[in-house]
């Protein structure tokens, strides 16, 4: 009876996630009907289950797992990370999974060891966080596409990845050689960490010598081919990862951000950069860069990064909030157009379908079970 109904989550959550997935592509909206519908379904369903197997756990772990992702969902929301829509299709979500079904693992016989599925409902959680990663391939395919469209974004990825190629090559001189050092002093590999602290501590254009150096030194405790071969995996991986990170934020900072006049804008919009009330009049705030963020760190003003993080005065739009333009701050904003004192130009970011990363995220889950916490754990 438990394998009939982990079939029965697991069919429908797919189906409801593919027409949610059409649905978002095509229109960048999931119809509450669909959201309520799994949200009952799911309900029932446990409800039904718990009733014929005599075991009240089952009901109850399932309002917990409503319960817990509504209120999580709902503080992202309010923090302005999501947009209302996924509020609704993960707590509609956690009714039909409030613990992996593991159908798959069941039906092909190897839910055991670390892919036996987790009988705490955590799911939820989980199928969160793996949505997340599922979207970055969506992003690196969208920077790539926008590169190859823009001339100057073209030139200027090609500079970047000079320099990450410089970068990431001396880097991994330095991990290799010290890797090999301190294998042979039989040091912690941990201690990694603050050998390369201590390298970028030098002056830039030491760096890179002292990087080589450090490298040429393992040859005398390390055989060649373990130096060479073990150099190539690191460089190849740190340079993958770069690059791929690069495409992803490309696409979330060039690509999806466009300028778009505040008269014709709509409610829900997202904007990329908060309008803010000072003193001073009205003002402009747009996002920190890590190189940004870093130089205000090194130089130690705070102040000035708060400021930059989060501008005192009365914010009008903000850049932070996933749900978009109220219909008050778009009355207030072209308000401000009208009187002239802000000009009628806004960057604007452009959504992404996120119910796809969802159900490939739940496609992997459903083979992979809850391997995540048990490796963690």
């Amino acid at each position: 009876m438990a394998f009939f109904f982990s079939f029965l989550f697991f069919f429908i959550s797919i189906i409801f996630l593919i027409i949610a997935s059409w649905t978002d592509l095509k229109s960048r909206i999931v119809s509450n009907r669909l959201n309520y519908s799994m949200l009952f379904i799911g309900l029932a369903l446990h409800a039904l289950q718990a009733f014929l197997q005599q075991d009240l756990q089952i009901l109850s772990f399932t309002v917990f797992a409503v319960v817990a992702t509504f209120l999580a969902s709902l503080l992202l929301w309010k923090l302005g990370v999501w947009a209302g829509g996924d509020v609704k299709l993960f707590t509609a979500l956690a009714a039909l999974n409030p613990v992996n079904p593991a159908f798959i693992p069941q039906l092909l016989g190897y839910s055991q060891g670390l892919l036996a599925p987790l009988s705490l409902p955590v799911f939820p959680l989980t199928l969160f966080i793996f949505s997340i990663f599922a979207m970055m391939p969506l992003g690196i395919i969208i920077g790539v596409r926008g590169i190859f469209k823009s001339k100057k974004l073209k030139a200027r990825f090609s500079a970047d990845i000079a320099k990450i190629v410089f970068f990431e090559f001396f880097l991994s001189l330095a991990i290799v050689g010290f890797e090999k050092w301190f294998s042979f002093f039989g040091i912690s590999a941990l201690l990694l960490v603050i050998g390369l602290i201590a390298l970028a501590l030098l002056p830039k254009r030491l760096q890179p010598l002292a990087s080589a150096i450090i490298f040429i030194a393992a040859f005398s405790v390390s055989s060649a081919y373990s130096v060479f071969s073990e150099f190539l995996q690191v460089f190849i991986f740190l340079l993958a990862v770069s690059v791929f990170l690069k495409l992803f934020f490309t696409a979330r900072s060039e690509v999806l951000i466009v300028s778009r006049k505040i008269s014709s804008l709509g409610e829900g919009e997202i904007v990329a950069e908060s309008i803010v009330k000072t003193r001073k009049g009205v003002e402009r705030f747009e996002g920190l860069s890590l190189r940004e963020t870093f130089k205000y760190l090194k130089s130690n003003n705070l102040a000035g990064l708060l400021k930059a993080l989060k501008p005192k005065g009365k914010l009008i739009a903000d850049r932070h909030s996933a749900a978009g333009l109220t219909l008050e701050e778009l009355k207030e904003l072209k308000r401000l157009v009208k009187a002239r004192k802000l000009k009628d130009s806004i960057r604007v970011k452009l959504s992404t379908a996120f119910v796809p990363g969802v159900l490939i995220a739940y496609l992997i889950l459903a083979f992979a079970v809850d391997a995540f916490w048990r490796i963690l754990f």
